[in-house]
């Protein structure tokens, strides 16, 4: 079975009104969006991470997060749309064509944990589909 995840993090952050997007902003001495993409990274049934993000963002977060933290399941940066669900979307169409299973995550929701995820994709091989919601 391949699982990719689609990290969705293509947001302004306009409700938080400073300069810096949220997902990179920093927690722990790391970017918000660094915390996320760790916990995909370290689940074994998650075979690669597409990140979607602003184009404007595509190359510092190649930098400063993906390069940075030394991110090996990213396999692409994409894009974002408009609104999120074109992000997702542009997330979709980059997949390779053989994936089984998609995990969808948003970028600023860091607090997710590999059991979350393990236990999600196993939920949806046996049921077709699942939303984890806390």
């Amino acid at each position: 079975m391949n699982a990719d995840a689609v990290i969705v993090s293509a947001g302004k952050g306009v409700r938080l009104m400073e300069g810096q997007k949220k997902q990179f902003r920093f927690l722990d001495h790391k970017p918000i969006l660094a915390h996320t993409v760790d916990k995909f990274e370290a689940c074994p049934l998650i075979r690669s991470i597409l990140l979607v993000v602003g184009q404007e963002d595509m190359d510092y977060c190649l930098r400063e997060v993906i390069e940075k933290y030394k991110f090996n399941k990213v396999s692409q940066i994409v894009p974002g749309g408009k609104r999120r669900q074109e992000s997702v979307k542009n997330g979709m169409d980059a997949l390779p064509k053989d994936t089984d299973m998609v995990v969808i995550h948003d970028g600023v929701r860091p607090f997710v944990t590999k059991p979350m995820i393990e236990d999600s994709i196993h939920s949806a091989i046996r049921h077709g589909a699942v939303i984890l919601g806390v």
